[in-house]
């Protein structure tokens, strides 16, 4: 019988820079470098509190600076593809129950069977024994989310629903450009092309007091302004506006830019491809000549004249090599796009070149 190989956990190469290394660089040009109680050992991370965190500080700017240097185009790598689920009524009116729960002054729901998912946060629940419904402030997992009880008590044991209006909460971390084309989740068998459109064509296009639904074509973004109780959001989540209303439960993909946590253990790396660590570090050493000695010098120049532009030709390097078929529309190809772009469901095809 064959053995299972040896799987060695991954592990990023010992070159390259973690929030620690980028401390200890930022630390030795402050002049802030712990060298022992009798100052006779190699240079460390401050153990004083205050030169600590203004380290901390100086790299997570650092970091936010070489990201904002971005090239007109933006960092490729700054485009990871997210998966979004577009799901219709949940209604589980029979069957299926929640119970609600307080502690410590957050009150969390959970489900007897999946009901959830990210792109609810900041919709309304209803449930079934209540006067007023309940806002989903945070998912924790397909059975398990955090509400904002509006006035009412805590519950056991009760049916509910989730009706949507064709909106739907985006990722925290989306930071409100959307870099490619869409389209719907792997096995999904849908026929309609989705395209992105500015948000007030789909506005125009729900002024008909006819409810359309079926397999959404477009879609849009916008910043959410309020919150499923209608209060002001000190937020900067978005939504994503569907055309027509989704009928049933979809994935969707697309590529995005996306927001970034500020690094806090000294085990962190930079959310970047580790080819650009150098930049990185000039770029913390830039913002402390900027915020420290107030006087932009070797580092800035280094940053600013040499290793940001080597970024760019790096991140330059990242696109495909070839830009696809730029021969006369026709043929086969032609036929495919405007059978996807036309047709909502997509029919059983066989013959060649169909699958």
């Amino acid at each position: 019988m064959a053995t299972a190989p040896n799987l060695v956990p991954y592990q990023e190469p010992t070159s390259a820079l973690t929030f620690g290394k980028l401390l200890l660089e930022v630390a030795r040009e402050m002049g802030v470098a712990y060298y022992g109680a009798s100052g006779d050992e190699v240079a460390q991370i401050p153990v004083n509190i205050h030169d600590l965190e203004e380290c901390k500080r100086h790299v997570n700017n650092g970091l936010l600076m070489f990201f904002a240097d971005a090239p007109k185009t933006g960092w490729r790598f700054t485009r990871p593809v997210a998966s979004m689920d577009l799901w219709s009524t949940v209604n589980k009116a029979s069957g299926t129950t929640c119970t609600a729960v307080t502690d410590s002054g957050v009150t969390t729901v959970t489900a007897t069977a999946a009901s959830f998912s990210e792109s609810m946060e900041l919709h309304m629940m209803d449930v079934t024994t209540l006067t007023n419904d309940v806002m989903i402030t945070k998912v924790i997992s397909t059975t398990v989310c955090e509400v904002n009880l509006n006035g009412e008590a805590v519950w056991s044991a009760q049916t509910y629903s989730i009706t949507t209006n064709g909106n739907y909460t985006m990722p925290p971390y989306f930071a409100g450009v959307a870099n490619g084309q869409p389209s719907y989740g792997a096995d999904s068998n849908e026929g309609v092309s989705l395209s992105w459109v500015d948000e007030s064509k789909i506005r125009r296009w729900r002024e008909n007091t006819n409810a359309t639904t079926g397999d959404p074509f477009w879609l849009a973004h916008r910043l959410m302004y309020t919150d499923g109780l209608g209060k002001r959001l000190n937020s900067r989540r978005f939504e994503m506006l569907t055309y027509p209303t989704p009928q049933s439960t979809q994935t969707i993909d697309f590529p995005f830019e996306f927001h970034f946590d500020n690094m806090v253990d000294f085990s962190d790396v930079p959310p970047v491809p580790f080819v650009h660590d150098e930049t990185i570090k000039a770029a913390c050493l830039a913002v402390v000549e900027r915020d420290v000695f107030d006087k932009p010098g070797r580092h800035s120049e280094n940053y600013h004249g040499k290793a940001l532009q080597q970024s760019h030709t790096i991140d330059g390097r990242m696109g495909p090599r070839h830009l696809g078929y730029f021969g006369n529309p026709g043929g086969f190809a032609r036929d495919i796009s405007l059978w996807r772009d036309n047709l909502y469901d997509r029919p059983d095809v066989t013959g060649t070149g169909f699958s």
